[in-house]
């Protein structure tokens, strides 16, 4: 049998494994900012919240509603949790070193 060998080339001329370095920080960027943007969205719509919409929805028999109810009533712990999951989140998108972008950027 006949062994071939076949170099995969990069974009900028790299390696096959600079190239796949390159793909799976770009998946990390962008599995971290769909997460920052369903974090953001969360906060933003909580603090939209209607609360005498959701009493009136919880006292009618509504599980979501109570559900909700008992977040709005302690919003510290449900608002830390967003706060730090988004700061992780935006943290793996903008390292301060800029070690996460730089193979992206050539």
């Amino acid at each position: 049998m006949w062994r071939t060998t076949v170099r995969v080339r990069g974009i900028v001329g790299g390696d096959f494994e600079t190239m796949s370095n390159a793909v799976l920080i770009a998946l990390v960027i962008g599995v971290s900012l769909i997460l920052s943007f369903l974090f953001s969205g969360m906060e933003a719509g909580v603090l939209a919240l209607n609360r005498l919409r959701i009493r009136q929805l919880m006292r009618s028999g509504n599980r979501r509603a109570q559900a909700l109810h008992n977040y709005l009533e302690r919003p510290e712990n449900f608002l830390w949790t967003i706060l730090i999951g988004n700061t992780l989140a935006k943290f793996c998108v903008h390292r301060p070193d800029g070690s996460i972008a730089a193979p992206l950027a050539g």
